[in-house]
């Protein structure tokens, strides 16, 4: 049995983490055809209770516009069978409500409480700590603090494909695999995203069965990882691993921005990721502006990609735009890190990493670009208007998808249903559906059609005011 990977083992590693596991495409019907026997359930004694799937702390990635979404793509089918029953009860099994039970790190960085038993002391290790909890089922869950956060579309991807890597040497090589449910939302003030895998491994005799849960988030700063390997105990391992995080308390945690809200980003029917949007008032009376959105996203049945940004704006106080900055990394590479700052002659200059390409352009003097705030102002003031249907604002905005160039950005009031302002906006090529929340001026909801398929924002936790 292999030693669980460290964090600080994954953070000389990242390199490896992009090696992609080939293999078939998984469906229900394939694994109903493997066997009738309860035997291709993973036995006990091939569990995996010293495999901790840790935490990869890569770079802090910006956003684009809610509008980059359009960009992404995915497709995934899992195939619908009858289940043979050892399968169904195996899937079924729920650990029982335990009673509270409270941790805390020994230098006192965190604490936390789980309806769970906490195995053994927290371990900490480089800027990671680490709780082992017993739901009941023969392998432990585990939950890890780190430090400083962490993305968490990448650090979904790129744990999976270690954990699958380094389960092979004990129970087999995994020869298929395959995302059953994904989910994002927000527990409290704390966004978070989880991926459930159906695996299938084979050690030369037979084939076998496994399940990996993992539950990725942000609070306070920090970031929080839970991981399971075994079939079934979802509702189990959801309600511990949200109960950790809900209770989760940290020394010196990061205040909330004066504004922030989170919204779900949804492909389909299935949430995929999410997008935040935070105000913050500095004392010089300057605004710091951030869009950020992390986005988990199959491009196979046994693949995903990851796509974590940052876009952050520097305002003043009356909303207009100082400097920008975005960054973007997919599956954990950093791809493009781009400045826009204003030059002596009146104008605008790029400068940095584009897709892996260095650039430093100039862009037309004659255009001003907008903030994310001055759009939103404009919207809250034309919602108060009578007879609005019909109207259009329009804007030149800076978005990563062109770096070089601003492009025009238009809101049209299309209806005004029930008192709320819908209309559609409009970034170059790319259009939506957006329903306004009249006291900000910014989306509850967003609609983009793109070919087949139906891109989703929804908006689901807001505090504080712009």
């Amino acid at each position: 049995m292999t030693e669980p990977v460290t964090v600080g083992q994954l953070l000389h590693r990242s390199h490896e983490l992009e090696s992609r596991l080939k293999a078939p495409r998984l469906t229900l019907e394939s694994v109903a055809r493997m066997s009738n026997h309860p035997d291709n359930l993973l036995p006990v004694g091939q569990s995996t209770r010293r495999i901790g799937p840790r935490i990869h702390k890569g770079d802090f990635v910006f956003s684009r516009s809610l509008m980059s979404l359009a960009l992404l793509g995915c497709s995934l089918s899992i195939g619908a069978a009858e289940e043979p029953k050892w399968l169904k009860e195996a899937r079924a099994r729920e650990g029982k409500p335990g009673a509270m039970t409270s941790m805390k790190s020994e230098d006192g960085f965190f604490s936390a409480a789980v309806p769970a038993k906490v195995l053994g002391k927290i371990q900490q290790q480089n800027e990671g700590y680490t709780a082992t909890i017993d739901i009941g089922s023969e392998t432990p869950m585990t939950c890890e603090v780190l430090k400083g956060g962490f993305d968490l579309a990448s650090t979904l991807r790129n744990v999976a494909a270690v954990t699958f890597r380094d389960l092979e040497p004990i129970q087999g090589k995994v020869d298929a695999k395959g995302i059953e449910a994904q989910d994002a939302g927000v527990i409290g003030a704390s966004p978070f995203m989880t991926v459930d895998w159906i695996y299938r491994v084979n050690d030369g005799k037979a084939a076998r069965l496994g399940a990996l849960k993992q539950f990725a988030a942000s609070k306070g700063g920090q970031g929080i990882y839970c991981a399971h390997v075994d079939l079934g105990y979802v509702q189990t391992f959801r309600r511990v691993a949200s109960a950790f995080l809900e209770s989760t308390a940290f020394e010196n945690a990061v205040a909330l921005p004066d504004y922030f809200e989170v919204s779900t980003a949804s492909f389909g029917d299935r949430r995929v990721g999410i997008a935040i949007a935070s105000l913050t008032k500095q004392q010089d009376g300057e605004l710091e502006l951030v869009n950020s959105t992390s986005l988990l996203y199959p491009v196979a049945a046994d693949a995903v990609n990851s796509q974590d940004s940052y876009h952050v704006q520097w305002a003043r106080a009356d909303a207009s735009l100082i400097e920008a900055t975005h960054v973007v990394s997919a599956n954990g590479e950093l791809e493009t890190k781009l400045s826009l700052t204003s030059t002596a002659e009146g104008g605008w200059s790029v400068a940095g990493q584009f897709k892996q390409k260095e650039i430093n352009e100039k862009i037309d003097k004659d255009s001003i670009p907008v903030t994310w705030l001055a759009q939103a102002k404009a919207r809250q003031a034309l919602a108060t208007q009578s007879d609005i249907v019909g109207k259009t604002l329009v804007d030149r905005v800076w978005v990563v998808a062109s770096p070089t160039a601003l492009i025009e950005s238009t809101f049209t009031v299309t209806s005004t249903n029930d008192g709320k302002v819908v209309g559609r906006e409009t970034a170059g090529p790319l259009s939506m559906d957006v329903v306004l929340d009249n006291a900000t001026g910014l989306p509850t909801s967003a609609v983009m059609h793109l070919g087949p398929q139906t891109i989703t924002l929804e908006r689901v936790y807001r505090t504080g005011t712009l």
